[in-house]
């Protein structure tokens, strides 16, 4: 059940948490967030820690190559089209001219932060919270504590009667809290 992330294989597991009132289990890991309902005995929620952000996402990640071999298409024939044939270097090529005429001065430090590929989840702790703005009143949530200092709220909707009938639903709330 561990999150794969770009097609590699799951880190380590790094953060882990039980809500016995909501029957829930919760583990973190260096790429992403599990949520088990142990009632059920199902997986609620696996995701990567970038699909944790959603289009909210800080980061600039890296995109890295997956270890599975990628079925690409083939160039020998005649009937393939121009851009599924153009060779990786000739549009770096492209690109490098038009950055040549900008350039600035960047820390590593700065650079690295901006650069990360992946960020692990170091610690997970459940509360009845108001997860959005725009609640009114609190409900079941787990809050997710990651490697950079990013907070994020995700909202859980936990059946009260019926929870073998009823699935317990986490998503992502779309709330994040950083340190500036």
């Amino acid at each position: 059940m561990l999150p794969w992330v770009r097609g590699e294989t799951p880190g380590h597991i790094t953060s882990l948490s039980v809500n016995s009132t909501y029957n829930l289990l919760a583990y973190g890991n260096e790429c992403g967030l599990v949520v088990v309902d142990l009632c059920t005995k199902t997986c609620v929620l696996n995701l990567g820690t970038p699909d944790l952000y959603g289009s909210s996402d800080p980061y600039q990640r890296i995109a890295r190559s997956p270890k599975r071999n990628a079925i690409l298409p083939s160039c020998d024939n005649n009937s393939a089209e121009p851009e599924q044939c153009r060779s990786p270097s000739a549009d770096q090529r492209s690109i490098d001219k038009i950055d040549s005429s900008f350039s600035r001065s960047r820390s590593s430090s700065m650079s690295s932060l901006e650069n990360i590929s992946s960020e692990a989840i170091l610690c997970l702790s459940y509360a009845e919270a108001f997860c959005r703005k725009s609640d009114t009143s609190m409900s079941a949530s787990l809050w997710v504590g990651t490697q950079l200092g990013s907070v994020l709220a995700v909202s859980l909707s936990v059946p009260t009667e019926s929870r073998h009938t009823q699935p317990v639903i986490a998503s992502p709330s779309g709330s994040i809290f950083r340190l500036k």
